[in-house]
């Protein structure tokens, strides 16, 4: 029995030393429920903070709008720049007020050359943007009757302390050229249909007729009329005080402000913190020239074949589609080549071929047209009246300035 007992006692230690000898290990530390639940609340917290990080940035569109805007955009001169046509920026207004990641815009008016029917569309942009839930800003240095109406769309506007407002009323000037005729013995020969048909005047008169006179006036006491409803409204000014104010004709910026036309004296720089609004937690990002396409350093052949003919070809889709043809110009008969050095006109020999094959074009739908034009030739109008009617397809025109 002793010796049983003795070699199962040396079997226990030769078989099993380390247990015998070694340190044991230390069981796993079990974390309390209440410390697990408190990393958990933690890592929520610190999640919920980043996302509250995130949301506070918020991006602005800024947009300039200067110059007369074209029906579409034009080929540079030999030392400029392409020209940004209407619709193109009113694509730009229209992105940003379907754009999510934008918050307000803001127009840079510079010098704007338009007549009343581009501003009115602009002016439909802008409202569209508000009505999208998007502030719209406006800042000029300067501003003009035009660039002030515009301005007055908008929510909120500034100007540097420098500035001037010139709201200078409407004025038209024609300029006459019979005397100067006479010096080279020449006589202008035109036929007047009509008493008020004045568009010869200029050359076979010295002075405005009475009908001349009485439709320039009528013209302007309208536009006038409209100037001074716009201000009003925008405003909030009784009408006989923005006349008052358009008779005071220059003001500076702080009188501006001291009349209720502008809203703050700021200089651009100060535009994130205006929109801050004093919350330094914010992070304001305005995008200068939103969406503006630039031009590549070289314009290739394709695209100056392009822009010469006036836009890019019809494209080849199957889906039924409404056609917008854009007519810009004086309209003339026959083939009005364009060249770098011309002006834009409404050819008779281009337009009615084209409108021609969107009426055999099962997939065209119906036709918008464009118009952008002093009048022109009797005839080609005729011939492209005629071609729009044979095409049995429903037409919108559009009238630009």
């Amino acid at each position: 029995m002793i010796r049983l007992f003795v070699l199962s006692l040396a079997c226990t230690l030769f078989m099993a030393p380390h247990a015998a000898f070694a340190d044991e290990p230390k069981p796993a530390e079990s974390k309390p429920a209440a410390e697990d639940e408190k990393n958990a609340t933690d890592q929520k917290n610190a999640a919920e903070l980043k996302n509250a990080e995130r949301k506070k940035r918020t991006d602005w569109a800024e947009i300039k709008l200067s110059g007369s805007y074209p029906e579409h955009q034009q080929m540079p001169g030999l030392f400029g720049e392409l020209v940004e046509g209407l619709s193109t920026c009113m694509d730009r207004l229209h992105q940003a007020a379907r754009d999510k990641s934008i918050k307000g815009v803001i127009l840079h008016i510079d010098g704007l050359e338009i007549g009343w029917a581009r501003l009115n569309e602009l002016q439909s942009a802008i409202a569209e943007v508000k009505a999208a839930g998007k502030p719209v800003w406006a800042r000029m240095n300067d501003g003009g009757n035009k660039d002030y109406l515009l301005a007055a769309s908008c929510d909120r506007i500034l100007m540097p302390e420098s500035g001037t407002l010139m709201l200078t009323g409407l004025r038209a000037e024609v300029i006459f050229y019979k005397n100067l005729f006479e010096m080279f013995d020449v006589k202008a020969d035109m036929l007047r249909v009509g008493a008020f048909k004045s568009a010869a005047e200029p050359y076979t008169r010295s002075e405005m007729s009475p009908e001349f006179r009485k439709e320039m006036e009528e013209i302007l006491d309208d536009y006038y009329a409209t100037m001074v409803s716009q201000i009003a409204a925008a405003r909030k000014l009784p009408e006989e005080k923005v006349k008052a104010i358009i008779d005071e004709g220059l003001l500076s910026t702080a009188r501006a402000k001291e009349l209720g036309l502008i809203d703050d004296v700021a200089y651009h720089d100060q535009l994130s913190d205006l929109i801050a609004n004093g919350d330094k937690s914010v992070d304001v990002r305005i995008r200068d020239d939103y969406r503006r396409k630039k031009p590549s350093a070289e314009l290739d052949l394709f695209s100056l074949m392009e822009l010469l003919s006036g836009g890019s070809s019809q494209t080849s889709s199957t889906k039924p589609r409404i056609a917008v043809l854009r007519l810009e110009g004086a309209i003339v008969s026959g083939n009005s080549p364009m060249s770098l050095f011309s002006e834009a006109s409404i050819s008779s020999d281009k337009i009615v071929p084209l409108i021609e094959s969107l009426g055999k074009d099962e997939n065209v739908k119906a036709i918008i047209l464009r118009v952008d034009s002093p009048g022109g030739s009797a005839l080609a109008s005729d011939l492209i009246w005629r071609a729009l009617e044979a095409t049995n397809k429903p037409v919108v025109a559009s009238m630009g300035d």
